[in-house]
């Protein structure tokens, strides 16, 4: 529990954990957030929060790619929820940037691994809200 104004770290282990089946692995070594709770109200009989949160993550691809060093993932933004879980309402807003130059490898079965270069650039935003139908 923290009070209103007051930040935390994010867990990135944990973090790890949600990212399987995106299509990227987070880095637990290279990344780091933090989260504040910037307001808490009742609704419905419940707490509803907001969450600020500021994100660097360090991003890269399952096998077979492998990158020198994960990408940089740079993520800013919002999480309106139900604190205690009881409703599935709320939002997110998050600006994100993500990019960088590595080189890498791709594996390939009986044969000598693809080298690579990469350079991506992305920016843009990421939003989702829901509300329970009555």
């Amino acid at each position: 529990p923290v009070k209103v104004g007051e930040s935390w770290d994010i867990n990135m282990e944990a973090a790890a954990k949600s990212f399987g089946d995106d299509g990227v692995i987070l880095d637990p070594d290279s990344s780091e957030g933090t989260c504040t709770l910037k307001s808490v109200e009742t609704k419905d009989g419940a707490p509803f929060g907001t969450v600020a949160l500021d994100m660097d993550l360090g991003m890269s691809f399952p096998p077979p790619v492998s990158l020198e060093k994960p990408l940089s993932f740079r993520a800013t933004g919002e999480v309106r929820s139900f604190m205690d879980g009881s409703h599935p309402d709320g939002g997110m807003k998050m600006t994100f940037n993500m990019g960088g130059q590595r080189k890498g490898t791709v594996a390939q079965k009986g044969k000598k691994p693809v080298e690579i270069e990469l350079e991506m650039e992305s920016k843009g935003t990421m939003s989702r809200s829901g509300k329970t139908v009555k």
